[in-house]
């Protein structure tokens, strides 16, 4: 049976709370006071309401097992500049902006934002600690071949936090086998799993649509991890384009401002290099001229891909 995570009914009224109580401290530093007028009151409740609709709309409250925490706080930037922007248009629109203190207002998002950070730390310790319990663990069927289930396998145990456990697993070459594919919706469903990941290589989509065919009745989630140990990668990660998802295979992160700090860099580090090797470099070069009749030092021309020739001096053979 599955296990709730408390967490979830206790997000959106924890945020509440923090918007009311940081409403109440600005207005204690703006007016020395903590009895709210009946505007600044008004601006709270949607305040409020704008914050929790938006986190329920876009899953704020939601996947407390496989969100960090640093992700949840960066959609909390967004979110406070979303009902920042809103209540100021509306504060604007009414004619309110003469009756509501603009410290008072700035006092209270910074000071709810901070409270509902430190919320979201404590909610996530709590979850951890929920989901660490053996009893509330979320119970993972794996499909696919031994070595994918062992790296699986590791990465679960490395990460228990989140509370996952393995129920069952159907190695590969069971899996190939003529009836195996009609006899794994029976293995899962007696596991007790609630959840089935299919640990295959992206080169084994016949084996992937079988499974999802034979598993279509169960009301179970069923996640894709593929294997990528046959496609060389560089920099790889997953994001979202033009509304689809995309593995993208190689990624260069030096564009924009880290193109300037790595062409820096490059300069920093080289012309100290050779600053370090210019002694032994002076020495060569007196010791070819004093050896050979032909120049110490000779310059060419070295084509590189994607760029211009590149010059290169070398000494004399």
């Amino acid at each position: 049976m599955r296990s709730l995570n408390p967490v979830r009914r206790l997000a959106p009224l924890i945020d509440v709370m923090a918007i009311v109580l940081a409403g109440i401290l600005a207005n204690g530093i703006r007016f020395q006071t903590t009895q709210l007028e009946s505007v600044n009151a008004l601006v709270l409740i949607v305040m409020a309401l704008a914050v929790v609709l938006i986190n329920l709309s876009g899953g704020g409250y939601s996947k407390w097992r496989s969100t960090r925490l640093r992700s949840r706080i960066y959609r909390l930037l967004w979110v406070w500049a979303a009902v920042f922007a809103a209540v100021s248009i509306l504060m604007f629109l009414l004619k309110l902006s003469d009756e509501v203190s603009r410290q008072w207002l700035v006092f209270t998002f910074m000071l709810s934002f901070c409270l509902v950070a430190a919320s979201r730390a404590l909610l996530m310790m709590l979850t951890m600690y929920h989901n660490g319990s053996i009893r509330n663990r979320r119970k993972v069927f794996l499909v696919g071949p031994e070595e994918n289930l062992l790296d699986v396998a590791r990465s679960l145990r490395r990460h228990q936090e989140q509370g996952y456990a393995i129920a069952g697993v159907c190695r590969g070459r069971v899996l190939r086998a003529e009836k195996a594919p009609r006899n794994l919706a029976r293995r899962v469903e007696k596991s007790g799993a609630h959840e089935v990941w299919i640990c295959l290589s992206v080169s084994e989509g016949e084996h992937v649509k079988a499974i999802m065919y034979n598993l279509r009745h169960l009301p179970l989630e069923i996640r894709f991890i593929p294997h990528f140990a046959d496609i060389p990668l560089l920099n790889h990660r997953v994001s979202h384009i033009a509304g689809t998802h995309a593995i993208d295979l190689s990624v260069s992160p030096i564009a924009g401002s880290a193109l300037w700090v790595k062409r820096l860099e490059d300069i920093v580090i080289g012309g100290l290099i050779l600053l370090l090797i210019a002694p032994v470099c002076a020495a060569c070069a007196i010791a070819v001229k004093f050896s050979s009749p032909a120049r110490c030092c000779s310059s060419n021309c070295v084509p590189v891909p994607m760029a211009k020739t590149f010059r290169s001096t070398s000494f004399a053979r």
